[in-house]
């Protein structure tokens, strides 16, 4: 395995974990922000134009999961499934409503928008692109 292939399986895991944290932060709310911080943060999605219902927010988050092994197992559609999810992820503000966050959660978040970043780049512009040409 080479440096581009380690540096890929690291980053993948990486997203993996944070994702997983960054997902069920919600639920840990009460426990670490006082009850007026986390009524405030219940108000996400404020305005929007499609809400989402918990079972759908359940469903992308899966999805984004199933991309990411894809991805560890350098599977052709996995690609194009990660690539669809960031497309999502630039046009969501508009359609989801206002995005609340607290710093933790901000924090979780621009770190998966920077591992998301760096895997677009490492399964498209680097030799790790042939492994999913190959598989």
């Amino acid at each position: 395995m080479s440096d581009v292939e380690k540096l890929h399986h690291y980053t993948c895991l990486a997203g993996l974990i944070l994702f997983t944290v960054y997902f069920f932060l919600p639920y840990v709310w009460f426990e670490i922000y006082s009850v007026g911080t986390a009524v405030m943060l219940g108000f996400d999605g404020e305005g929007a134009f499609y809400q989402l219902s918990t079972f759908q927010v359940y469903i992308w988050g899966v999805i984004y999961i199933i991309s990411l092994v894809g991805l560890l197992r350098f599977h052709q559609g996995a690609r194009i499934l990660f690539v669809f999810l960031m497309i999502v992820e630039l046009v969501q503000p508009f359609l989801f409503g206002a995005q609340v966050t607290s710093n933790l959660d901000g924090a979780l978040n621009y770190l998966l928008n920077m591992i998301d970043g760096m895997l677009f780049v490492l399964i498209f512009f680097t030799p790790v692109s042939m492994r999913f040409r190959d598989a």
